[in-house]
């Protein structure tokens, strides 16, 4: 057979080419919506984050906390009596 001939016994060759560019492409394709997915939840993580760090802690929990301070203060002085 000669080397620039078209016959049919060449064609699927060529098609099993195309086949496997066609795949690549799908999994190129898939890869990058894949890194569009994950740059979307990256940056609503980091929203949400940031959300929640500005809020500031609730003054009932400020409260408890310096609550909790007092008794062990507390009872460093009793122990230490």
């Amino acid at each position: 057979m000669e080397p620039n001939d078209l016959s049919m016994r060449s064609v699927p060759k060529y098609v099993d080419i195309f086949d496997e560019i066609g795949a690549i492409r799908g999994f190129m394709a898939g890869q990058q919506q894949r890194k569009a997915r994950e740059g979307v939840i990256d940056e609503n993580l980091k929203r949400v984050y940031h959300e929640t760090v500005e809020e500031g802690i609730p003054d009932r929990f400020k409260d408890l906390l310096e609550q909790l301070k007092r008794q062990d203060a507390d009872k460093e002085k009793e122990s230490g009596e």
